[in-house]
């Protein structure tokens, strides 16, 4: 916590002789840092927070009013909303007439003479750090603090695109949606290892459909730069330059990859410093990518991609609006009995909800039609509803 601190009386008002230099200096003509009392202050009326507060002061040419910048390490991700409302309540009610809360742009003159110990500047709560206050280390923060550079990097892509008859790619979206990790690490000056899965291969065969010679075609072309396809690539050993890019071969033609191997993931884990997962779309299956090299990987961080949806599910979540709504879309039923679970929790489901499964609705079809309307009965314009 930062005390920006109102001069007081044990201050001068102009600069005299004094065994702490600063203290010798006019309060009345400078910004003076100095050691705080107020972080020990909040652990005596808070026990759970003795000890557990450090800061500074830096007083000021005001003569009343002080402000405290405090930051914090949240125990589970959060947001602005929720942070603001915690406070407005506990002023609102067991802090009443002690803690004031303020959504206005007010300075410090403004509180001159207010009764309350203490006032809520809403306007300046922020939620700031890897993935919104979140335990996920992001690729960007390892950027910034340099950690990538020298290092060698493994991400977990998703590069699962299309292919025609031929085998060419006839939607490149999820390649140039990973552009983004890859840059960033290239740029940075790491050597890039780049994996995905392809199609649905059997474990130990590499049958031509499902190799990523497209895929590494097309990364050269949007990189600009050759990305060599590395085959066998747990089994024999390569190099891979600072600033060069790699494409290894589809992960899934591994033995252990589907079963999560632990095994495989240590092998997979030796070729690298840093792990990124960047496959979203991948990422709630435990595979040897994307779970097990997660937990033995030197370092592992989640990537652009990765980091983005977990910011959208945080702020939808975290604290949404009232009433809120779920809706659920899929084929396969069983794979969204736990996130169904959780929604109907965070949703504040009430017992008088009743929810109708889409599951009955392909039986209607040989009487419906469904289009943006729902459905509508066959030889018929007017809108129903199945039976």
């Amino acid at each position: 916590m930062t005390t920006i601190h109102s001069y007081t009386n044990d201050q001068v008002l102009t600069d005299v002789y004094h065994e702490d230099l600063r203290r010798a200096r006019s309060a009345t003509h400078s910004m003076i840092p100095t050691k705080t009392g107020a972080a020990a202050a909040v652990g005596l009326v808070i026990p759970e927070l003795n000890g557990r507060l450090d800061g500074f002061a830096m007083r000021v040419p005001t003569i009343n009013v002080s402000v405290v910048d405090l930051t914090f390490t949240a125990a589970r991700p959060t947001t602005v909303d929720e942070v603001n409302a915690i406070v407005k309540d506990a002023a609102r009610r067991d802090l009443r007439g002690i803690l004031g809360y303020s959504d206005e742009p007010l300075v410090s003159v403004d509180f001159n003479h207010d009764p309350r110990s203490s006032i809520f500047d809403a306007t300046q709560t922020r939620v700031v750090g890897a993935a919104m206050n979140s335990p996920v280390l992001r690729l960007e923060d390892l950027v910034s603090s340099v950690a990538v550079r020298g290092s060698r990097v493994f991400i977990r892509a998703d590069l699962n695109v299309p292919l025609d008859e031929q085998g060419r790619i006839t939607d490149d979206t999820r390649i140039r949606a990973s552009l983004g990790a890859i840059d960033l690490c290239r740029k940075a000056g790491a050597a890039v290892m780049v994996t995905s899965h392809l199609g649905r291969p059997t474990e130990g065969v590499l049958a031509p459909r499902d190799s990523l010679a497209p895929v590494a075609t097309r990364l050269s072309a949007l990189l600009g730069r050759n990305v060599r396809l590395v085959r066998d690539w747990i089994d024999s050993p390569f190099e891979v330059a600072p600033g060069e890019v790699v494409l290894l071969e589809n992960c899934r033609v591994n033995i252990g990859e589907k079963k999560n191997s632990d095994a495989l993931a240590e092998v997979m884990a030796r070729l690298c410093d840093i792990y990124v997962n960047d496959a979203f779309g991948t990422a709630h299956r435990a595979e040897a990518t994307t779970e097990a090299l997660a937990r033995h990987a030197p370092v592992a961080c989640a990537g652009p991609l990765l980091v983005a949806e977990l910011d959208a599910l945080s702020n939808a979540l975290g604290a949404p609006a009232r009433p809120l709504v779920a809706i659920v879309a899929g084929s396969k039923v069983s794979t969204k009995l736990t996130i169904l679970k959780s929604l109907a929790e965070k949703s504040r489901i009430s017992s008088t909800t009743r929810a109708r499964s889409s599951i009955g609705w392909p039986h209607a079809a040989p009487r419906y039609l469904f289009r943006s309307t729902l459905c509508a009965r066959r030889n018929s314009t007017r809108t129903q509803r199945p039976p």
